[in-house]
């Protein structure tokens, strides 16, 4: 830019240069035209070319005399005019550039803000968070206090974009961005580090706790955001960290602070400070995952199977799936553990895809061997994401040869109510397929009997927590018997899981629960312990005999 500058001045200094030798160029023209129109009078007035003549000339015409001068004042009025030009273009040249400079000056604004700043919400981004965190954990040092770090993540914010769009998103997130910069005081600093995750650094002294700040950062979602005139309500899952207690440097204090959000959520416990506990479970995590990749790939999961009892007839209708896990060194690893890992880490549908294929072809096994029974798989919440779901299911079958309504679908509750549009539409094609579709865990989610209706299902399982306090709660069996009644007023079936003796058997009969499940008839069999089981239990469908 100071070149830009230079040369601007330097042209100006060349143009003055040859401003003053065109003027003398144009004095020596206009001598010498003087002098040849000397020569031209004399010549006419004496007839010879000569000093004498031009004499005679200047003597006898005094219009020459008055040309004399002309050269003089052209020079002069050349000079000025061409010097007012000269300095008119370098007060534009001056000009340009100081505008130059100017625009210069705010694209280098503009581009820090946009390495900084987050666009949405006006408020720094995660690099720029980083650095004040390390400039306040130095002040921090100083004066011997702490720093206490919140990590936020908004839950379900996907959803939010689904249903009303991310222009809507994008709003709320600078109305939620308003509203914890409002909690803050003049010197603590409020960030969005990520998508849906916001982080707040409280460097101001106080002697509040971290969990009363925790808790009026949980309050600030108490109350819906008002976004285009919508109300929208959503919630926050928080982490804790404090320096130095938890971390001594900016990374990790970030790392753990995001660490105990993540298992405010998953726990769903709104808030949580970190602790050591986490960092083991956090490693067994990391473990788990790189293990159960390995899994998927070397088929080392499997399958175990419950049988499903005809109430009416007792005899065995169907088996449950039930995936297993066997790591070679962790041991038996629970479903309720790796289930949500796969889910967070994008392998539920690869399991997915194992567990129909591999249950079908066990299905194919037992109609060789002339056992006719159906079978229930389990589908993960993110199953009903996944559009290709349907396709992938009508291909196994196909390659199988294998009937659709030999097969149902076991869909929870809540899955359906996270995103009842998408899942209305995959409930609809896996239907049109043929396949029963069955809502387990019905009766612990929300706005069932809204949905109910409109889904193309064939059963409901009530919950097992419900058919075992049948005995003990009077309210249990009354909501179990008003499950029963409704499934039959709109044609459905009904299965109760948690049967685990023969009162609660007898019972469900006599309420008219169409089929039951649970350890009163048998556990979850390996493969082997299952077709010993077909062959050997008095619940066998061959026989029909009440063992």
């Amino acid at each position: 830019m100071k070149a830009l500058e230079n040369s601007g001045l330097e042209t100006l200094d060349d143009l003055k240069s040859r401003l003053h030798i065109t003027c003398l160029y144009g004095v020596a023209v206009g001598i010498l035209a003087v002098i040849i129109a000397a020569l031209i009078i004399g010549f006419q007035m004496t007839g010879e070319v000569s000093l004498h003549s031009m004499s005679s000339a200047h003597d006898g015409n005094r219009g020459l005399r008055f040309l004399y001068l002309l050269p003089f004042v052209l020079a002069f009025w050349g000079q000025h005019s061409g010097q007012t030009v000269v300095y008119r273009a370098g007060d534009l040249i001056q000009q340009r550039v100081q505008e130059f400079n100017v625009g210069d000056r705010h694209a280098r604004f503009r581009a820090y803000q946009s390495r900084v700043i987050d666009p949405v919400t006006g408020l720094p981004n995660r690099l720029e968070f980083f650095n004040q965190l390390n400039e306040c954990i130095m002040l921090a040092d100083r004066q011997d206090r702490q720093l206490l770090l919140f990590s936020i993540d908004l839950d379900n914010f996907k959803d939010i974009n689904e249903v009303y769009g991310n222009q809507v998103g994008d709003l709320l997130l600078g109305c939620v961005a308003s509203r914890l910069q409002n909690l803050l005081q003049q010197h603590d600093l409020v960030s969005r580090t990520g998508g849906d995750e916001f982080t707040i650094l409280i460097t101001s002294c106080t002697e509040l706790p971290a969990s009363q700040i925790a808790d009026r950062i949980q309050q600030a979602f108490e109350s819906p955001f008002e976004v285009n005139k919508q109300q929208i309500a959503i919630k926050g899952s928080c982490g804790i960290a404090i320096y130095p207690e938890h971390a001594d440097s900016a990374d990790q204090l970030m790392q753990k602070a995001e660490q105990a959000m993540h298992a405010a959520k998953q726990n769903h416990s709104g808030c949580m400070e970190y602790n050591d506990h986490l960092n083991a479970d956090n490693s067994r995590r990391v473990t788990l995952l790189a293990s159960l990749k390995t899994a998927i790939e070397n088929n080392e999961l499997s399958l175990c199977y419950q049988p499903k009892i005809d109430l009416r007839t007792k005899t065995i209708c169907s088996v449950e799936a039930l995936l297993r896990w066997q790591q070679a060194d962790l041991g038996f690893i629970s479903p309720g553990e790796f289930i949500p890992l796969a889910e967070r880490n994008r392998l539920i549908n690869p399991i997915t895809k194992w567990v129909i294929r591999t249950g079908m072809m066990k299905m194919l096994d037992w109609r060789e061997r002339g056992i006719d029974i159906g079978m229930c798989i389990n589908i993960s919440t993110r199953d009903l994401d996944e559009p290709h779901l349907p396709d992938m299911v009508r291909e196994t079958l196909d390659e199988l040869d294998l009937a659709a309504e030999s097969f149902t679908l076991e869909i929870t509750e809540s899955s359906i109510m996270r995103d009842p549009k998408q899942s209305l539409g995959i409930i609809r094609q896996l239907s049109e397929l043929g396949l029963r579709i069955s809502i387990d865990d019905f009766g612990t989610g929300y706005s069932s009997l809204a949905y109910l209706s409109k889904l193309n299902v064939n059963e409901i399982k009530i919950d097992r927590s419900f058919v075992m306090g049948m005995h003990e709660r009077r309210q249990d069996a009354t909501i179990v018997k008003a499950t029963i009644d409704l499934a039959h007023n709109l044609d459905l079936c009904v299965t109760a899981e948690g049967i685990e003796n023969q009162q609660v058997m007898q019972r469900l009969d006599t309420l008219g629960c169409d089929i039951g499940q649970g350890y009163y008839f048998s556990p979850p069999l390996v493969e082997k312990e299952m077709d010993d089981w077909l062959s050997e239990s008095g619940w066998n469908s061959r026989t029909g005999t009440f063992g």
